[in-house]
């Protein structure tokens, strides 16, 4: 890797929840970011989409199957949804009892279209190696796309009453508050560097214009290959 460098930076989870100083000190910040945490999600791909464009980062292994990794986060979780058709590639739009839809967004140049959204799977939970932790579930379709801002948000479907529950149990305590503004934030990325266990780093960022001073122009917090997708949280 070429960031190897950087790799000592990135912490586990158990162990920034629990070492952590700032969070240690503050219930409620602890609490959010527990949600964030949780909401942060693998991604596994095995195909690249023969549409990519000769410019694109991906464009030398369009129409393969050689696999990449990012991260990606649970925007919103809907349901439980009854009596509806079901869009999930089992159901294939029988109507059924009861099912949850889930919204992950990530970088568009990690999954690019729906041939691409239709071969990743999305894996929940994976904060270590812990044997029956970790839940998969493949997603559908890209249902938003904004190739300006290198986002891709796609759909995904389950019927597994267990994990739509602890996804949502992770939005009782994520709370987007109004921020101060400031000229420079510490941040913290989530992401699963390599596909690994779900790692976090730390670093500053810079704030933007006063057009728009919740954009975020840059930050130091350590990544890697498999971080592309990953939240960045301002305190």
């Amino acid at each position: 890797c070429s960031k190897k460098s950087s790799h000592k930076e990135f912490i586990a989870v158990q162990d920034f929840l629990d070492n952590y100083q700032p969070i240690k000190e503050y219930e409620d910040s602890r609490a959010l970011l527990r949600s964030i945490i949780d909401l942060t999600v693998r991604l596994r791909l095995n195909w690249t989409s023969p549409a990519r464009q000769d410019d694109d980062v991906f464009s030398d292994v369009r129409g393969s199957d050689k696999l990449r990794t990012g991260t990606g986060f649970i925007l919103s979780v809907v349901g439980p949804v009854t009596n509806e058709s079901c869009p999930c590639e089992v159901c294939c739009g029988q109507t059924v009892a009861k099912s949850w839809r889930f919204l992950v967004r990530t970088a568009r140049h990690m999954v690019y279209d729906t041939v691409e959204a239709q071969e990743t799977q999305v894996d929940f939970f994976y904060d270590d190696d812990e044997i029956g932790k970790k839940e998969t579930v493949r997603a559908l379709k890209v249902v938003k796309s904004y190739p300006e801002r290198d986002i891709c948000e796609m759909l995904c479907v389950t019927h597994d009453e267990d994990l739509a529950g602890r996804v949502q149990s992770a939005y009782l305590f994520l709370d987007f508050i109004s921020l101060v503004l400031k000229d420079e934030w510490q941040v913290l990325v989530v992401s699963h560097p390599h596909g690994k266990p779900k790692k976090i780093t730390v670093g500053v960022g810079r704030s933007g214009t006063s057009q728009q001073p919740l954009l975020l122009l840059g930050y130091n917090a350590a990544t890697c290959p498999g971080s592309s997708g990953a939240p960045v949280v301002l305190l």
